[in-house]
């Protein structure tokens, strides 16, 4: 399997896709099915939530993981339930004098919300491969692509709500994100007719930052592996002002975040700590052949 190359220098990327820019989705060449069926039926999209105006996704029972940009942090939601924020954790800036000489932080926040999740996903922390088929979801609008003149376009057709699609790693690399954000990037080359084309491949759009990218790792298993973030829309030639162009999708590449994100999630709650120092005490003063006692706050 051939890695995905990582360049070192930092590329600079401009467009950030939450509320308030040209508003676009996860809109594939071949709509989906919703939920995925077939090779893709093992991926539950059910813990990727909506922020309004970005997306969110589940990575503890009290935890939503998005982007530092867009909407303010009030309450994510699905499609009947509403969990609301009570304390949010910003990613700590890297200390890289070559990669981030201006010290920008990373564009990903951590959300602490209640009531509990009913589940969350697990991450990867492996190496990727040009082969890897992976996911992207998120509650940005919906639209429709084609090509014109040889290079792909969306145009928006309004509505909104979770979709999904897939794409494939082309590369991974640090950027200065608009000189407000510097991220591990993982880069997704969107294209209906390249070498990388998968069978629902798409694009990501505004409303989709936050929202979760997926790999398999064995058949029926997925992880997160990134939170999506920004797009390219550089081309040459240009297209018509009112066909906004785009050809990569980027993702923030969770690898590097995952100590972070842990050192938050896995840290007992304090009523916790009390339930085990409390059960303890249970077990040492249990005596001989007394009943089973449970001990609890």
């Amino acid at each position: 399997m051939k890695p995905v190359r990582l360049l070192l220098a930092i590329f600079p990327l401009a467009l950030l896709l939450a509320a308030g820019l040209p508003a676009w989705a996860i809109i594939p060449g071949v709509v989906p099915p919703t939920p995925p069926t077939g090779i893709w039926s093992g991926l539950n999209l059910s813990y990727v939530y909506d922020r309004g105006g970005a997306s969110g996704v589940a990575v503890g029972s009290n935890y939503i993981l998005t982007v530092r940009h867009g909407a303010g942090y009030t309450a994510f939601y699905d499609a009947v339930n509403v969990y609301t924020v009570a304390q949010v954790y910003y990613a700590p800036t890297e200390v890289d004098p070559i990669n981030n000489p201006l010290n920008l932080p990373p564009d990903l926040a951590l959300a602490r919300v209640t009531p509990s999740l009913p589940a969350y996903y697990n991450r990867y922390g492996g190496p990727y491969s040009f082969t890897d088929d992976l996911i992207a979801a998120g509650w940005g609008y919906n639209g429709t692509t084609g090509t014109l003149s040889g290079v792909d376009y969306y145009s928006q057709t309004g509505g909104g709500g979770l979709s999904w699609g897939s794409n494939r790693p082309t590369a991974a690399f640090p950027a200065d994100v608009g000189g407000t954000y510097y991220n591990h990037m993982l880069e997704m080359d969107f294209s209906l007719s390249d070498g990388f084309q998968t069978p629902y491949e798409c694009g990501v759009g505004s409303g989709d930052s936050g929202g979760a990218v997926f790999i398999e790792t064995s058949p029926g298993n997925w992880y997160l592996t990134g939170i999506l973030e920004t797009r390219d829309t550089r081309q040459d030639p240009p297209l018509d002002a009112d066909l906004n162009q785009f050809d990569t999708d980027y993702a923030i590449d969770l690898r590097y975040y995952n100590a972070w994100i842990d050192s938050i999630v896995f840290v007992p709650e304090p009523a916790s700590g009390l339930c085990f120092m409390l059960f303890s005490v249970c077990l040492l003063r249990r005596r001989p052949r007394a009943p089973s006692r449970m001990c609890g706050v």
